[in-house]
């Protein structure tokens, strides 16, 4: 009988550390991961860990190799290293696994731990329920003298900054702005960067636990946007989320950049270049239907996902894709890594306007996205899967899906991580996509009475 999952949700463990994600559970999961390994690793099997900069990564990271090595795991302590860089080096160095203690793009008190495979993928699904399973049995090894876990030497993050440095580079003109967010990026900047312009600033550069992605980074571009527009004229600015797993630009103009259109232009450029074995890459639901039209005039497939990065990998390994991306950043390009890694989709963004010649402004004019308006509802958080099944949001939604057509598209969705409903509409006009909004966000608030009643 499968054990319900009561630690991983849509992307590894997470949860506010030190409250629901206490160092109890971390060390827990730590011993259960090993567990889970014994078919697949030697029976003292190496794994790399790494961390953000938020403050209880230090906490949950002593909790995480103590349960490693409980349960006699040998361990590397990568220190601080973008969530992509533990993919690499777990795969590229003599590990069996891998773990990243990061809550990502959320707020400081949060936290989670992430798992690699040896071969630098995250956990499949069932792979997390075998770690639930054998945490709920307690199931885990305890060795004794020879057989208890240790600390290797010499782990630290030098090893992805000389794969980043190795990448194809030339300058681009004008300056570069990064902004590291305070987050993981701080721990391979400015050296990934070097000589890719005339002049590269960095800002938010430290590694401060208590800014991590405070008004800053990829979600939130307003300083980045201001500093390229006054501060200091730069040409490209790139963005980085807490462990660097995701990017977003801003042009010379100060206007942002998406995830969709940087895929826009890479995807093309990775065909010219051979990289798209297939043509044809993964996006996930959320991307504009204009940049599916927009890859189809370039001869280019697509192959649609639930949200988040997981599922997009999923598709990639099922139909060994080589490209694929979602509009917060996340983009996957498996040339290079296993993961999202906005280290490399920043350097490939900039070898591409380097090689093209163009400045950013220009070059994301490959396609314009429809206009997309979004929000959501908050419910009851074990009515947020049937809620948009009821008839009353099924009539709503038909009706407006039947008048769109293939013009375009009506998304409604339970969070993965919050207790609410999420809509989202996109078509070629604005107002229209407003009224559909309002409609639909009425018809869930009625049906959410009807369930409470």
């Amino acid at each position: 009988m499968t054990t319900a999952r009561r630690h991983f949700g849509t992307d590894g463990v997470r949860g506010i550390a030190n409250t629901d994600l206490t160092p109890e559970v971390v060390f827990g999961i730590g011993r259960a991961f090993v567990a889970t390994l014994s078919g697949d690793a030697p029976t003292r099997p190496r794994v790399a860990v790494g961390k953000d900069t938020r403050l209880s990564s230090d906490l949950l990271e002593a909790a995480l190799l103590a349960g490693l090595m409980s349960a006699g795991a040998d361990v590397s302590a990568l220190g601080v290293i973008p969530t992509p860089g533990v993919a690499y080096l777990t795969r590229t160095g003599d590990f069996d696994a891998g773990a990243m203690i990061s809550a990502s793009h959320n707020p400081i008190a949060d936290n989670g731990v992430k798992f690699f495979t040896a071969d630098g993928f995250k956990l499949s699904d069932r792979a997390e329920a075998a770690i639930e399973e054998a945490m709920a049995r307690g199931g885990a090894p305890r060795p004794a003298g020879p057989g208890v876990g240790r600390t290797l030497v010499g782990g630290s993050p030098a090893p992805y900054v000389a794969f980043l440095a190795s990448l194809p580079r030339r300058a681009i003109s004008g300056r570069l702005i990064v902004d590291a967010a305070f987050g993981a990026a701080t721990a391979v900047l400015p050296a990934a960067f070097r000589g890719v312009a005339a002049d590269v600033i960095v800002q938010n550069g430290e590694g401060d636990g208590m800014r991590i992605n405070v008004d800053c980074g990829s979600t939130h571009l307003e300083p980045l946007q201001e500093a390229v527009r006054r501060e200091h004229g730069g040409a490209v600015g790139i963005a980085f989320d807490g462990d660097a797993d995701r990017m977003l630009a801003v042009d010379e103009n100060g206007e942002a950049v998406s995830g969709d259109a940087i895929i826009a232009m890479l995807a093309p450029w990775f065909k010219e270049k051979g990289w798209l074995p297939r043509p044809r890459i993964a996006l996930t639901v959320l991307s504009n239907l204009a940049l599916t039209k927009h890859l189809h005039s370039c001869g280019i497939e697509v192959c649609e996902t639930p949200v988040g990065d997981r599922h997009l990998i999923e598709a990639m390994l099922a139909e060994d894709l080589m490209l694929g991306g979602e509009p917060s950043g996340h983009i996957v390009a498996r040339p290079f890594n296993t993961t999202g890694d906005g280290c490399v989709t920043a350097l490939l963004l900039l070898e591409y306007l380097a090689e093209r010649g163009l400045p950013l402004h220009e070059a994301r004019r490959t396609f314009t996205p429809y206009p997309q308006v979004q929000d959501s509802i908050a419910v009851a958080n074990g009515d947020k899967e049937r809620l948009p099944e009821t008839p009353r949001v099924r009539e709503t939604l038909a009706r407006w899906r039947s008048r769109m057509g293939d013009r375009g598209r009506l998304l409604v969705r339970p969070s993965g991580t919050e207790p609410l409903v999420r809509v989202m509409v996109e078509a070629g006009d604005l107002a229209f996509c407003e009224e559909v909004l309002e409609d639909v966000l009425r018809s869930l608030a009625a049906a959410r009475e009807e369930v409470r009643g």
